[in-house]
């Protein structure tokens, strides 16, 4: 059974972010629990992947976990390290064990732009 705020009964998430969050400070050595009670989570809660969390608390996390860390790429440095498979949303091209030349180079060419304007919009400490 999920655990869901009382606020969005039907908003919630797997918790893959808060999870690999929370996996990211503690490879750090950085104090968690402030970030997690504030956010009305447990680890057990994120230690169990068969149960689902508010997206409301772990969007809460995900911005107390940069505030504790003093980060704000958190998320991407979160990212960077993360193991893809965990999400379960990772696409494959059928019939190829490896993308396609064709295909690499539609790949970049559509990340790369959206790359370029989120960083650049960091540096510019916009976030929205």
């Amino acid at each position: 059974m999920p655990v869901v705020s009382h606020k969005s009964p039907s908003l919630w998430t797997r918790g893959v972010a808060a999870r690999e969050t929370l996996s990211y400070l503690d490879r750090r050595g950085i104090d968690a629990k402030p970030a997690l009670f504030e956010a009305g989570l447990s680890r057990r809660q994120l230690s169990r992947e068969d149960i689902g969390l508010s997206v409301a608390s772990q969007y809460r996390f995900l911005e107390l976990a940069a505030t504790e860390a003093n980060d704000q790429l958190l998320g991407l440095h979160v990212a960077a390290e993360m193991d893809m498979r965990a999400t379960a949303s990772c696409f494959t091209l059928p019939g190829r064990r490896e993308p396609s030349p064709r295909r690499s180079k539609t790949l970049r060419i559509t990340a790369q732009p959206q790359m370029k304007l989120s960083s650049s919009r960091f540096r510019e400490g916009r976030t929205r």
